[in-house]
């Protein structure tokens, strides 16, 4: 299938006001389901090729010298390929999917002007094939051939793919001997630290300790002789303290009474 939308365009403001600008939409849509095989109980065979040759708009020349707002140019070209191919599923049968599919073609082209460029292309590619999937059955999914090429401007697309050939359990990668992060938190800027941990039997081994019989147990401390203490003279309470006022006024009262402090002269 071959569509062609718009061509080029050329066009010019030298010397003008508000002229020779551009306005341009390019749109490249294509949506398609090909090659695939479903049953339920049964028996199932797709197959297709597909050929599909999308253009629109294309390049842009124009120019604004010695002009006033003149020779811009405002693109926006777009393409949006979407297709599900070579796909295979079968619960309690048999389905076997094969495809082949090429798809050329572009949205927009190159812009070539001495004022405004403005161009911003969207592009996205969308495909899901190769897959089967089975159920107490049998499911083959193959795409024999695959080739998209259409640009979105100067620019190419973005893929978004998935390839069931890609996607076996049997090839997933091993995580067996990977690097292990020793540290979990880094600062922005310092150097990586991804390395093997040692294992247990490449550390070093530890000193051995003495037994507790061969340590000594007869470790005497030195002894030191001190002088013995003077006799020192005993001090009687409240001796030679002179008590005055109603304190010593009381003992003296209490000393008469007893007999203590008084003093009978013949």
């Amino acid at each position: 299938m071959t569509a062609i939308s718009g061509d080029f365009t050329e066009t010019n403001g030298d010397g003008g006001s508000v002229s020779g600008n551009v306005l341009s939409v390019d749109v490249v849509p294509v949506a398609q389901v090909f090659g695939d095989a479903v049953t339920v109980a049964g028996f199932a065979d797709g197959w297709a090729e597909n050929s599909t040759y999308p253009f629109a708009g294309g390049d842009i020349a124009s120019s604004g010298e010695a002009g006033a707002l003149s020779g811009n140019v405002f693109d926006l070209p777009a393409a949006a390929i979407a297709q599900v191919l070579g796909n295979a599923v079968a619960v309690g049968g048999h389905a076997f999917g094969t495809a082949e599919n090429e798809v050329v073609g572009a949205a927009g082209g190159a812009v070539d002007t001495d004022a405004i460029d403005a161009q911003l292309p969207v592009g996205v590619l969308a495909q899901v094939y190769n897959f089967s999937v089975d159920v107490l059955g049998e499911a083959v999914g193959t795409v024999t051939g695959n080739t998209v090429d259409v640009t979105v401007g100067e620019d190419e697309l973005h893929s978004l793919v998935l390839d069931g050939a890609e996607l076996l359990a049997t090839e997933l990668p091993s995580v067996n001997g990977l690097p292990v992060k020793t540290v979990a938190y880094q600062r922005s800027g310092a150097p990586d630290v991804t390395q093997e941990l040692p294992k247990i039997a490449d550390l070093p081994e530890l000193p051995e300790l003495p037994d507790a019989g061969e340590l000594p147990v007869d470790v005497q401390l030195p002894q030191v002789d001190l002088p013995a203490p003077a006799d020192l003279p005993t001090v009687e309470r409240n001796a030679g303290i002179k008590q005055t006022g109603l304190r010593g006024l009381w003992a003296k009262l209490t000393g008469a009474l007893s007999g203590k402090q008084m003093h009978i002269q013949g």
